[in-house]
């Protein structure tokens, strides 16, 4: 028994593997890996004394050939041979090629008539292509009487054949049934020969699943047919190593699901800690305090800073607390300020009464010191005025911090409401509407501001630096799958 010799191309995956595990999608690409690795005969050793692919293959077209003549199947097409210019990648020289329409007998289902309510709530298991799980299913949401499958184009599948979709989003998901059931026509089934081992099957379904999208794609919906299903090319090794390959690719993807695990816990405990770490920061009650938890940060500032969204948070809760920049009593009192104008409403400040603000700051509300108004209504029916069109501000001009004026629209407004909505340098900008993440986006300033470009280039270093590992890690990946 020995390896086969590319099964050395792991060494490049397993030199940077600290680096590529931590990479987006980095656990989702290593399943593909193992399985990719699995049907080119990489994963587990051959085995000389095992009977060949070639004999195995000889057998499974004698056994369908037997099957047809005694009906228990349907005749199917008789594919042109496979060549070498056919077969996707090289193999190892035990195994064969074979169609798909060589692993088994092959069926889609049907949808019966909706509008008979006979056909309906009995107790067969229905499937259709989205409760496919990538597992076993035994479940469905739906279920079709004995008088469905009597009159309707319905497969009753065994348990333990293998499932796969064929459109729409779901093409390529796979399952296999434990149960007896039927399927819609989203849903392909293969009854797998004796020589055929039904989790091979699966395995390797799942690693021809891009293919499969690829050659679905181009039409307003999905579609990946049996026709195709059956006449891709594929690997077949020897039986006995179809369930070494299984046992291993089922070692290696608990593996998988251990490592995402970890990985999940870890984002999560780093997301707490700076979460934490922040939220000290900038509810430190007094100077030692807030010097304490701004070490803190410090010291663990990779972690910290891993996460740049909270940053931003942080910093403009320190800004309003006072805590960015020296003050001086030359700047004045707070209270003096406000005094200057008229008191239109007191503040809510419950949400701040327990902040250490500076001696000189006051607490008013922002109507107080502030013309507040709204923008244009879109909309407004403004039949018999006098309107003109004028360029406007939507929620995507206003970013954090800037404006976005490469496309400006315009929008009709009367012309003597021309003044009330006319803006003037200096206005403060707060978007109110829009998805979650966009409500409250709004310009800042000075010092706030270039603390944000600092953050913004932390931002974009992360950024080249995840692009960095990113391309390690599918470069490596193509290094290990074209030895």
């Amino acid at each position: 028994m020995k390896p086969h010799p590319s099964s050395f191309a792991l060494h490049p995956f397993l030199a940077h593997f600290d680096t590529l595990a931590e990479t987006h999608d980095a656990v989702a690409k290593l399943r593909d890996l193992v399985l990719n690795l699995a049907v080119r005969g990489n994963l587990v050793p051959q085995n000389d004394k095992d009977e060949s692919g070639v004999e195995l293959l000889k057998g499974i077209l004698e056994e369908k050939r037997r099957l047809t003549r005694e009906g228990v199947i349907k005749k199917t097409l008789v594919l042109e041979s496979i060549t070498p210019d056919t077969c996707p990648f090289e193999a190892p020289m035990n195994w064969a090629w074979a169609y798909l329409n060589d692993f088994g007998d092959w069926g889609s289902g049907s949808t019966p008539n909706r509008s008979n309510h006979e056909f309906y709530d009995g107790t067969i298991p229905w499937l259709k292509s989205g409760e496919l799980n990538d597992g076993i299913v035994s479940e469905s949401e739906e279920k079709v009487t004995e008088l469905a499958l009597e009159k309707c184009s319905l497969r009753l599948n065994k348990p333990g054949d293998v499932l796969l979709a064929m459109y729409g989003a779901t093409v390529g998901k796979v399952a296999i049934l434990g149960v007896e059931a039927t399927t819609n026509q989203a849903v392909c089934a293969c009854t797998c020969f004796s020589g055929v081992f039904n989790r091979y099957l699966f395995f390797l379904l799942k690693a021809f699943k891009q293919q499969f999208i690829s050659e679905s794609a181009g039409a307003a919906q999905p579609n990946f047919s049996k026709d195709k299903i059956i006449r891709t090319v594929a690997p077949l090794p020897p039986l006995a190593e179809q369930r070494r390959i299984v046992a291993k690719v089922e070692e290696l993807l608990a593996l998988c699901d251990e490592l995402e695990a970890a990985q999940t816990s870890a984002r999560e405990h780093r997301t707490n800690l700076v979460r934490s770490a922040l939220d000290h920061l900038t509810t430190a009650q007094t100077e030692p305090e807030f010097r304490q938890h701004a070490a803190f940060i410090l010291h663990y500032s990779d972690l910290v800073l891993d996460s740049v969204s909270q940053l931003r948070q942080g910093i403009l809760a320190l800004a309003v607390q006072g805590r960015l920049v020296k003050q001086s009593p030359k700047d004045g009192n707070g209270a003096d300020v406000v005094s200057k104008f008229s008191i239109r409403e007191q503040p809510d400040a419950d949400h701040i009464l327990d902040l250490e603000l500076p001696a000189h700051w006051a607490i008013t509300a922002f109507s107080n010191i502030a013309r507040i108004r709204s923008g244009v209504t879109k909309g407004r029916n403004l039949a018999g005025r006098k309107t003109k069109s004028f360029p406007y501000l939507r929620v995507a001009n206003v970013q954090r911090g800037y404006l976005e004026l490469d496309v400006m629209k315009d929008i009709e407004i009367p012309v003597e409401e021309l003044e009330k909505f006319r803006l003037e340098p200096n206005d403060l900008l707060i978007t109110e509407g829009g998805d979650w993440d966009k409500v409250g986006r709004t310009a800042i300033v000075a010092k706030v501001d270039e603390l944000m470009r600092w953050c913004d280039a932390l931002e974009a270093r992360l950024t080249a630096a995840q692009t960095t590992a990113a391309q390690l890690l599918d470069a490596t990946l193509h290094q290990i799958l074209t030895a």
